[in-house]
């Protein structure tokens, strides 16, 4: 009888301190939901512990990564014990060993303490979350043994032991993490502000979602306009459509692009603006938007313009003086049709001076006048085209029809040097993109120094050859090759120098001009000397794509 009701006080008194236990978890549960505070958590745990096993001495523990990644045992709550008082390394060893609630005696210090004297021994208590240990629980024992039925009805509070360590673990990563984003953000705004560029950041819906202060200096305006698409608003209105598009293209292409385009700067003036943007990507290959930096190019566009106005006039200036050497040729190109409307104008006078004219010779007469004076038109409009200063024009040119003007022009010059032009027209040549004049000019100037270079030939040998041809799928290729006494090794690339003449009279521009004008057309122009005799003076030309022909 008297055991049974030892038995029944125990299970009554385990009960009311398990009761205990489970409402002081609960209080824990509310300050873990309602605020996180570690500290405060982990000594309310320790403080229902030790008021449930009588002991006024205890300790909670983590189980943390020491050095040279050895597991170490780190205090998170204590109650009467100094960290000095407990060896944590060697109670970490005796709860790894035994995996389970173990009593060991293990609390230094002087044997004459009164602490010491209290304490008998320690009930290490491990602490598992996921499987895996994460702390420690140690609670004094009086009298160096422990209630097995009392440690069995602690495993709410290891649990809970268990959740707090892995939601302190959890916070300090997001507490890590957000201080090393913060900081990575503010050595990026830094760096950014401080960037001689204008850089600007999208997301994956298009819209801009950061400005630099080099940009907001440059537009005059704050970051809250130029945000979403507010910025596109200082862009030069000929110029948005085509900006917006090219933008739209590339960023659903997820490619890099280049674009140029004007952006009104504080001060009201537009400046042409070089934009660079690049796709971002998270480490796991997530697409997060673009990033792009934009520099002031208007004096490189202002630079470029004043060259090619500059290349222009000295192209201009070189066909002036090429048509000053021809004028005698033109002014016979010119009399011919002339002196033949003149002859056909008087023949037409005396048929109709006849009792009865001859309607029928009169209109024959009348359609060579016609046809005569659309010749002598054609020569002066060459003329005009070649004498024109003005903007280069590009279009798609047949190089055979644009080659047979040439000759058509000079054909009275050609005579007069007692020169023999072989054509050898490659058939189906496809499109290049050029200026009709300029081009011209080139042939031009190539012809008349072959001619020049067949002054001191013999009458059979006066001949040159004007080739067109196909050199591959991707470009066209022009050739004037001559039987001169060709040009000499050293000069081969001389002649192409400013003011370099082997001619009196020559100014040496002509073929200077020349290589301006092909380069300018995506071009290459050269000279190399024949395998018999005489040189060859070639340039290619990008041809056309088939589908843009």
């Amino acid at each position: 009888m008297a055991q049974r009701t030892h038995q029944r006080r125990s299970s009554d008194r385990v009960y009311r301190q398990t009761d205990a236990l489970l409402q002081a978890l609960s209080r824990v549960e509310f300050q873990y939901t309602s605020g996180f505070d570690p500290e405060k958590l982990f000594g309310e745990l320790l403080a229902s512990l030790l008021t449930l096993t009588g002991s006024g001495y205890g300790f909670i523990g983590e189980v943390i990564t020491g050095l040279n990644g050895v597991p170490a045992l780190q205090p998170r709550a204590m109650a009467n014990l100094a960290a000095a008082e407990l060896d944590p390394a060697a109670l970490l060893d005796v709860v790894m060993t035994a995996q389970s609630p173990v009593v060991c005696d293990l609390l230094p210090g002087d044997d004459a303490s009164t602490r010491r004297q209290e304490i008998k021994s320690l009930w290490l208590l491990p602490i598992h979350c996921r499987g895996a240990l994460v702390g420690v629980a140690g609670v004094a024992d009086h009298q160096k043994g422990h209630n097995a039925e009392l440690v069995a009805h602690l495993k709410p509070f290891l649990i809970m032991c268990g959740i707090l360590i892995e939601a302190l673990r959890n916070d300090q990563d997001r507490r890590q993490a957000g201080h090393a984003l913060r900081e990575s953000d503010e050595r990026f705004r830094i760096m950014a502000d401080t960037a001689p560029v204008m850089l600007w950041m999208s997301g994956p819906d298009k819209l801009c979602n950061f400005f630099n202060k080099g940009w907001l200096d440059f537009t005059g305006r704050p970051l809250e306009t130029e945000l979403g698409n507010g910025w596109a608003e200082g862009v030069h209105p000929e110029d948005y459509e085509r900006c917006l598009e090219h933008y739209v293209t590339a960023f659903d292409a997820r490619r890099e692009f280049k674009m140029e385009y004007r952006l009104r700067r504080a001060d009201g003036e537009y400046r042409w603006i070089l934009d660079h943007g690049t796709p971002r990507y998270r480490s796991d290959g997530s697409f997060v938007g673009y990033i792009g930096s934009c520099i002031d190019i208007t004096d490189r566009k202002q630079a470029e313009l004043d060259a090619v106005r500059q290349r222009n006039e000295l192209a201009h200036l070189s066909r002036v003086a090429m048509l000053s050497e021809l004028s005698g040729s033109l002014a016979h190109e010119l009399n011919q049709p002339l002196a033949a409307i003149l002859s056909n104008a008087q023949a037409a006078q005396r048929f109709l001076a006849r009792d009865v004219a001859d309607l029928d010779e009169v209109r024959d007469i009348l359609k060579d006048i016609v046809a005569q004076d659309k010749r002598a038109g054609e020569v002066i409009h060459r003329l005009r085209l070649l004498l024109k200063k003005g903007e280069v024009q590009r279009q798609p040119l047949a190089m055979n029809e644009l080659a047979d003007e040439v000759l058509q022009l000079i054909h009275s010059d050609l005579m007069n040097y007692g020169v023999t032009v072989s054509v050898q027209f490659a058939p189906e040549l496809p499109l290049v993109q050029g200026d009709r004049v300029q081009l011209q000019q080139v042939l031009l100037n190539l012809i008349m120094n072959a001619c020049s270079a067949l002054a001191d030939a013999e009458t059979p040998d006066r001949r040159l050859v004007l080739r067109t041809e196909l050199a591959d799928d991707k470009r066209v290729r022009v050739s004037v090759a001559d039987r001169g006494r060709g040009i000499p090794p050293q000069n081969l690339e001389r002649i192409f120098e400013p003011f370099f003449t082997t001619r009196p009279e020559g100014m040496g521009l002509g073929l200077t001009v020349c290589r301006t004008i092909i380069t300018a057309h995506g071009g290459r122009l050269w000279a190399a000397n024949n395998a018999d005799r005489g040189a060859s003076v070639s340039f290619t030309l990008p041809a056309e794509p088939k589908d843009a022909a």
